[in-house]
């Protein structure tokens, strides 16, 4: 396999990664990050999920099914729509409430409870594991699946068809994560001595995935 093919799988991957459900789903947790490092690993861990999901399939066409069926990819497009309103409203719900959202020397993202003799403590919940499965959820969906793919569906050597996804999976996981920690550091940059600027900047996420959401279920009911 020549090295501009690979280059090409790798390069697709990054590509990939900023589809906007993806950068909606990825955002809400970016967002509320406490730090460029924490942020960097919400894209590196959904990149993970999504590249799991797609190296799986590859496997599957390749040693079973010898075809994608399309109607997996439709319902899965159908659950990340239901997936990033669910994610969206939470976040609303959650800014609204004043939960989880604060500013501090470093901007953190924990959650606040209040014990029976009054004490507060803040927890920190980084919810990489959503991540992992909303990434995995993500690379059944649409096209990146079948992109991933393709060098297997088109007949080609197995060896070099799993080079050639694995590639795309390591572009995509690479993409994400200096997407999401790029925000991250601008994010709490702009927020870190704003409490009002850090609840605009979660509920603005979490609307925009409130909107990708809607948008994603609109285009799989007429589809």
């Amino acid at each position: 396999m020549s090295l501009l093919l690979l280059a090409t799988a790798f390069a697709l991957g990054a590509a990939h990664a900023v589809a906007p459900d993806h950068l909606a789903a990825v955002g809400v947790f970016v967002s509320r990050a406490r730090s460029t490092r924490e942020a960097f690993t919400h894209g590196a861990h959904w990149g993970l999920g999504h590249a799991l999901t797609l190296t799986l399939a590859g496997l599957a066409v390749l040693f079973v099914a010898r075809e994608w069926p399309a109607l997996l990819s439709v319902r899965a497009e159908w659950l990340v729509g239901v997936v990033l309103v669910v994610l969206g409203l939470r976040t609303i719900w959650q800014v609204r409430r004043g939960v989880g959202v604060s500013v501090a020397n470093d901007v953190s993202a924990g959650m606040a409870h209040r014990h029976a003799d009054g004490t507060v403590h803040q927890h920190r919940h980084t919810h990489r594991h959503p991540l992992l499965g909303i990434g995995m959820l993500h690379g059944l969906a649409g096209s990146g699946a079948m992109t991933a793919i393709v060098p297997v569906s088109a007949g080609q050597d197995p060896w070099q068809a799993a080079l050639w996804m694995a590639l795309f999976g390591v572009g995509t996981v690479a993409a994400m994560a200096v997407i999401a920690g790029a925000a991250g550091w601008s994010l709490r940059f702009s927020a870190q001595r704003s409490a009002r600027a850090m609840r605009g900047i979660v509920m603005a996420a979490g609307l925009a995935s409130v909107a990708v959401g809607i948008f994603w279920l609109l285009e799989t009911s007429v589809s």
